[in-house]
């Protein structure tokens, strides 16, 4: 018997085949007519439970069915009703789609009116941290204190918990910022790393140790030599440190964030290529598991990061482009 929702047909357990080989299979064991018709009616009665189930089945579907037309109506009678009387959500596409799916919980309200105050009252410590977070964001981030990111980080997040994780990396790329303070925003590095990463030397750049040796000398090659075994050094002992502290975390919160650690790192005289590298050195010789947002990062570690108008034009790539697994 078809299944109204298209799948997961309905199937009767005894159909004719099945009766007939039960009267067969009666006979050939010499059972009398009697017990033939007991099997048979035991059969037809599986069948009818059968049918009792499906039908129940059938008019909660439909049901079901009418419950959502009369959502979807009520619904969109809603949304008229916010076009007329709340424009600080029609004016603004983002939060439209908020207040519709918040309004979803509240159309038991007496009035629409009433239903879009309980609305309103949901979105306002919302609409409060987007607000702050904007305000926040039309600087460049790395140029506040440590507070200051520690109060935007909440903000950050209730958007994300929210949905609204590329509207909030627009917000990052209108304020001039890109990749490294998204990753500061979301996901910052546990204080230890960050100022074990802050307190250590620069990386030695080999030829600034021979500027004032003349090329043809053969102290020249001793001591561009000695630079490079020396920046060799550092970066073995910065693998060594990397395989013991970055850790995997979870998809709702991830571990140690590799950009950000790769940041430091260039802070520090080390190229962006060069960075990727002793990440991925670390990682390796760590055996580290990455979870799913340094699996991500681990990609973007191949290129330089993302600044300025690249990072805002990724952004609205995204935003107007999703990846959705096909070309």
């Amino acid at each position: 018997i078809q299944n109204p929702r298209g799948t997961n047909d309905f199937q009767l357990p005894y159909g004719p085949e099945e009766i007939s080989n039960i009267r067969q299979k009666s006979r050939e064991l010499a059972y009398t007519p009697e017990m033939e018709e007991r099997f048979v009616n035991d059969a037809l009665e599986y069948n009818k439970i059968a049918e009792q189930r499906r039908n129940v089945e059938l008019s909660n579907y439909q049901q079901q069915q009418q419950e959502r037309r009369d959502t979807l109506e009520n619904q969109a009678a809603f949304e008229k009703y916010l076009n007329q009387h709340s424009p600080e959500f029609t004016n603004n596409p983002d939060e439209l789609a908020l207040a519709l799916q918040a309004s979803e919980k509240h159309q038991n309200e007496p009035s629409f009116s009433s239903r879009n105050e309980k609305v309103k009252q949901e979105l306002r410590p919302y609409q409060a941290a987007k607000k702050a977070l904007e305000k926040t964001l039309n600087r460049p981030l790395f140029g506040q204190t440590r507070e200051q990111r520690d109060l935007s980080r909440p903000r950050a997040k209730m958007m994300i918990e929210m949905g609204q994780k590329p509207q909030l990396q627009l917000m990052i790329a209108k304020g001039g910022n890109g990749e490294l303070e998204e990753a500061d925003l979301l996901n910052p590095l546990p204080e230890n790393i960050e100022k074990h990463l802050s307190s250590i030397s620069k990386f030695v750049n080999p030829l600034e140790k021979v500027t004032t040796i003349d090329p043809d000398s053969p102290e020249y090659s001793q001591q561009l030599a000695k630079g490079s075994e020396m920046r060799l050094k550092q970066r073995e002992n910065m693998v060594g440190y990397l395989s013991q502290e970055i850790v995997p975390g979870t998809y709702e919160e991830p571990g140690t964030n590799l950009l950000l650690t790769r940041g430091h790192l260039m802070n520090k005289g080390a190229t962006w290529e060069e960075s990727g590298k002793i990440i991925d050195e670390a990682i390796r010789q760590g055996k580290i598991k990455l979870d799913p947002q340094q699996k991500i990062d681990y990609q973007k570690l191949a290129y330089p990061p993302l600044t300025g108008d690249s990072y805002f034009e990724t952004v609205m790539n995204n935003i107007m482009f999703p990846i959705t697994g096909k070309q």
